[in-house]
This record gives structure tokens, C-alpha cells and sequence, in this order.
């Protein structure tokens, strides 16, 4: 069985990466996968969970589930899963477009995917004489951030949580340090 289901609004490849880009590659789970699909999303939650109590009680690591969406989950779902509110609709989209730095400053997902992809440098911009995209002119300048590894912060943050409710003891996985 699956360790960690995921619900997302729409599953596109923006949000299969930054999944994968934060739970297999810094956090190191191997075993989870996103559905868009909330019928299959609940029966499968309900599924871990009957399987959770069992293991649980041999010593075994819990299931866990993810809900990414702009509307939290109803109940009783709302009680059984971590909830990441999709403030920014960047993830379920397709195409290349200007982003509400507002809504992703609320959205840590799609913020981190923002900045992994470098998403801005898509977009028209005013290049240095080289026909670069200056540093300067970056969300990451514009909010102070440029030197700070954020998108690690927020995986950590999504890291811990899972540790917790998983059991597993990966809590500080991502113990790396940085110099500029």
C-alpha cells in the first residue's frame, strides 16, 4: 500500500514535480501518489486508514495523506489529513502566465515551484546587456530572499509535518548547510 496519497486539484506536471522534487528527492519517500480524483482520493484514505490502526498497533509507519486545493477538505476528511491550501492556482496551470506574487507568498508549493523553475525568466523582462535576466529584478530580490534557500525552508516545513504524522523519525532529513 501507498505511504502517502495526495489530492490535488488537477493533476499536471507542475505539481507531480514539486511533489516529487520535496518528497523524493529531499525528503527521501519513494512510496506516494497524486490523484485528482476526490472519490478515489477518500476511498483510498479511508483504505489507509483501516490499514494505519493495524500497523500502527505491530510498530509499523502510518499512512498519511495530503490534500493541496484552494477549498480545505469537508469533514470528516478535514480531520484525517494535512491540508495545503493552493492559494496561487500556478500548479494546475499549463501555460506560461504572470503569477500574483501575493497569492504565492500564501501558497509555499507553488512559490517553491516558482522559484526552482525560475518561472519569472519566462516571462518578458528587461535583460542586461548580456540579454540575461538580472538577479536584481527577481521576486526572490523584490522580497528580500535572494541569498535565503527558501524553497528548503518550505520543504522542511512539509517535511516535518509528514515526519510527525508518518512516525518515521525523518523530522530533520534536511540538515544541509549553504554559503554565498
Amino acid at each position: 500500500m501507498r505511504e502517502i496519497i495526495i489530492f490535488v486539484e488537477k493533476h499536471t506536471p507542475r505539481a507531480a514535480y514539486i511533489f516529487d522534487f520535496i518528497l523524493r528527492e529531499l525528503g527521501g519517500y519513494r512510496d506516494f501518489w497524486l490523484t485528482e480524483d476526490l472519490a478515489a482520493f477518500s476511498s483510498a484514505h479511508k483504505q489507509q486508514q483501516r490499514a494505519g490502526w493495524e500497523r500502527m498497533r505491530s510498530g509499523e509507519q502510518l499512512p498519511v495523506a495530503l490534500y493541496y486545493a484552494q477549498q480545505p477538505p469537508a469533514p470528516p476528511l478535514a480531520a484525517a489529513v494535512i491540508y495545503l491550501p493552493a492559494a496561487s492556482t500556478l500548479l494546475f496551470e499549463e501555460d506560461i502566465r504572470a503569477q500574483d506574487e501575493g497569492a504565492l507568498q500564501l501558497d509555499s508549493l507553488a512559490c517553491a515551484f516558482y522559484l526552482l523553475s525560475r518561472y519569472e525568466e519566462y516571462l518578458e523582462f528587461a535583460a542586461d546587456k548580456h540579454g540575461r535576466f538580472a538577479a536584481d529584478l527577481s521576486a526572490a530580490a523584490r522580497g528580500s530572499f535572494l541569498h535565503k534557500p527558501i524553497v528548503d525552508e518550505f520543504a522542511i516545513s512539509l517535511l516535518r509535518q509528514l515526519s510527525a504524522c508518518i512516525g518515521d523519525g525523518k523530522a530533520d532529513i534536511l540538515a544541509r548547510s549553504y554559503s554565498f
